[in-house]
């Protein structure tokens, strides 16, 4: 019988129209998920989801098509990118069928439903070899948050990890193999992977540490957040949002100019790390793969953003 768990209780959606057996059937969706992450991103779309619909029906039984054509219209008057647009649908749709095989709905209402186009005409952007070092020139020293915000480029910049995994990691992912210092956790897929830390990033990651414990944070309990909120000191992950401001402010005092076709966000800290391997430490493509935990090396090679540089182009090097 499945039991339903404070932490569960804390990734619900917060409605007080959901009745117990509904609670119950919301948990088994999203523990069907694959992983922690995952599931957490469910429940934040299934919680703004529900909450939306919910403002005119007093019963789940009353959800209907009107309300995933008006929340999806809902999700592009607030300005979100298609490709959020396009994640979110599909976590409702996923929802809408696991709502109807349970009996809660009649059908699965996004069936057939429209949904937008999933090209992009924003690239996200990677930062040259001279951005990365203006940005950690730009951090500064004398604020309260440097290590934090230093130790957060240094995992992005030198492990290549997704915004989620980096938020969500904790103390015990932090590892020693063979004299080796690791982070060992599970990625995007529930996949378990290990990354080998830079002797700089993992000094920042200790830096940061100690300053967690400067602050009173219990950083010897293993399930200790490795990046809690500090403003104000919360026992929660930092957010995406906070991540995201972090690294726009740093882009900003660093000089670093925008453009209106390519954009930078934390994942340009992973495109950054594909395209140095690839082309200034010329790492063999496998390696590369495995560091960013691809199952695919064609995956890999589309993170490749300096391909498309003129600096090594071989028509340079034409000799008729």
């Amino acid at each position: 019988m499945l039991e339903i768990s404070q932490k569960d209780v804390e990734i619900l959606p917060n409605l007080p129209a959901l009745d117990p057996r509904l609670e119950k059937t919301m948990l088994a969706f999203l523990h069907s998920r694959g992983s922690e992450l995952t599931s957490r991103e469910y429940a934040r779309t299934g919680r703004e989801f529900l909450g939306f619909a919910f403002q005119d029906m007093q019963s789940i039984s009353e959800l209907s098509r009107d309300h995933l054509i008006l929340y999806q219209k809902w999700l592009k008057t607030r300005g979100q990118a298609q490709k959020t647009i396009l994640k979110k649908m599909s976590a409702v749709s996923s929802l809408c069928r696991h709502l109807a095989h349970e009996g809660f709905i009649e059908r699965d209402l996004s069936y057939g439903l429209k949904r937008p186009r999933s090209d992009n005409k924003r690239e996200t952007a990677d930062f040259s070899d001279d951005e990365v070092r203006r940005l950690f020139a730009a951090l500064d020293g004398k604020r309260k948050s440097f290590t934090s915000h230093r130790a957060l480029l240094a995992v992005g910049f030198y492990t290549g990890l997704r915004s989620a995994e980096i938020r969500h990691l904790k103390v015990r992912n932090l590892a020693e193999v063979k004299g080796h210092r690791i982070l060992s956790l599970r990625i995007k897929g529930d996949k378990p992977h290990e990354i080998p830390l830079n002797p700089f990033a993992f000094r920042c990651i200790t830096e940061h540490i100690e300053r967690l414990g400067e602050l009173g944070l219990d950083v010897k309990n293993p399930e200790q957040w490795l990046f809690p909120s500090l403003s104000p000191i919360r026992n929660q992950p930092i957010s995406a949002t906070a991540l995201e401001k972090i690294l726009k402010n740093l882009v900003k005092n660093s000089g670093i100019r925008c453009s209106t076709v390519r954009r930078y966000s934390p994942h340009s800290m992973r495109a950054t790390l594909a395209g140095h391997l690839l082309n200034v430490v010329e790492a063999p493509l496998d390696q590369v793969q495995r560091t960013l935990g691809h199952s695919s090396p064609a995956t890999t090679i589309k993170y490749n953003k300096r391909e498309a540089d003129h600096d090594k182009n071989p028509v340079y090097r034409i000799e008729y």
